[in-house]
C-alpha cells in the first residue's frame, strides 16, 4: 500500500511542480507583460486526453489561472480559479487512478488470493498445484471482488478523514459548511460560467443532492461511497474546492520551522500540523 501512494504522489508532484513553478515565473511580473513567457510554458505540454499522457487539461486550467489574474469582475474571477483547480485535480486524479484503487484494494484481494494460492502450495505439488491454483482463482475471485468493495465501502467511510484548519472532514460523508458560513462561498453561490458549469456537471458536483432515498447510492450527496472510484472522489474534491476556496486559513504553512526544518533534513517531522 505505502508503494503504491508513494509512487502514485511522486508521479503528480514530478508532473505538477515543475508546471506551477513556471507558471508562477511566467505570471510573476506586471499584468500583460507575460505572453511570451506564458505561451512557452503552454507549448511545454502534451496535447490531448490524460487518460492517454496528454496534457491538455493542464494547459485549460492554466488559461482560466491567467484569465482570472485580469478579470474585474470578483464572481467570474471565482468561476475562473475553480474551473482551474477543477480541471487540475482532475487531471491529477485521473493519473493517480491505478495507484488509488491498488492501494486501497491490496489489503483485501491481494492478502486472500495470496493465502490461498500459498495454501494450495503447501499442501499440493507438481500438475495437481497448478490445477488448485485455477481452481481456487475461479471459486474466489468473486468472493474476492465482494469483499473489496465492501472494504472500499468501509475504509472510505470509517478511516479516511482530511484535516482541515476548520475541522476533520470523513471522506466517506457529506461534505459540511463551514462553522458558521454556508456551504459556498456568496461568489461561488451560482454558477454562471459556462466551461464551469459543464464540468462540475459531469462531475455531478454541481451541488448538494436532495434528500436522500431509502437505498441512496453513489451518485446521492457529496460523500465518496468508495475512494478507489474516479467519480466518487472528483464529484467529492470539486464540492470541496467549491466551498473552500475563499477559506484564507487554507494559505497559512501546514508546518511549523522545526517542522519544516526535519522535513528538509529527510526526517519525519513530530507534533501535530
Amino acid at each position: 500500500m505505502s508503494a503504491l501512494i508513494a509512487e502514485g504522489n511522486l508521479k503528480v508532484f514530478a508532473e505538477l511542480a515543475p508546471v506551477f513553478a513556471g507558471l508562477i515565473a511566467a505570471l510573476e511580473g506586471d499584468v500583460g507583460r507575460e505572453p511570451a513567457a506564458f505561451e512557452r510554458l503552454l507549448a511545454s505540454l502534451s496535447p490531448g486526453p490524460t487518460q492517454r499522457g496528454g496534457q491538455s487539461l493542464l494547459r485549460e486550467a492554466l488559461a482560466a489561472y491567467r484569465d482570472a489574474r485580469v478579470e474585474g469582475d470578483a464572481r467570474r474571477r471565482a468561476e475562473l480559479i475553480l474551473l482551474a483547480n477543477a480541471q487540475v485535480g482532475l487531471h491529477e486524479q485521473i493519473r493517480l487512478q491505478p495507484y488509488i484503487a491498488g492501494s486501497l484494494d491490496a489489503p483485501i484481494g491481494d492478502a486472500l488470493l495470496g493465502w490461498a494460492h500459498g495454501a494450495a502450495t503447501a499442501s499440493t505439488a507438481g500438475e495437481a498445484r497448478h490445477a488448485a491454483h485455477g481452481w481456487l482463482d475461479a471459486l474466489l475471485h468473486p468472493a474476492a471482488d465482494e469483499l473489496t468493495r465492501t472494504w472500499e465501502w468501509f475504509a472510505t467511510r470509517e478511516l479516511m478523514t482530511l484535516r482541515l484548519p476548520d475541522g476533520t472532514l470523513r471522506l466517506g460523508r457529506d461534505l459540511p459548511a463551514p462553522p458558521g458560513r454556508p456551504l459556498f462561498p456568496e461568489a461561488l453561490q451560482a454558477i454562471d460560467l459556462p466551461a464551469l458549469r459543464a464540468l462540475l456537471g459531469q462531475l455531478d458536483a454541481l451541488g448538494p443532492a436532495p434528500a436522500p432515498r431509502l437505498a441512496p447510492g453513489p451518485e446521492a450527496g457529496t460523500a465518496a461511497r468508495s475512494w478507489a472510484r474516479l467519480s466518487d472522489r472528483m464529484r467529492f474534491i470539486a464540492e470541496l474546492f467549491r466551498s473552500r476556496q475563499q477559506d484564507a486559513r487554507l494559505l497559512e504553512p501546514p508546518f511549523s520551522e522545526a517542522q519544516r526544518a526535519s522535513l528538509l533534513e529527510g526526517r519525519v517531522p513530530d507534533g501535530p500540523l
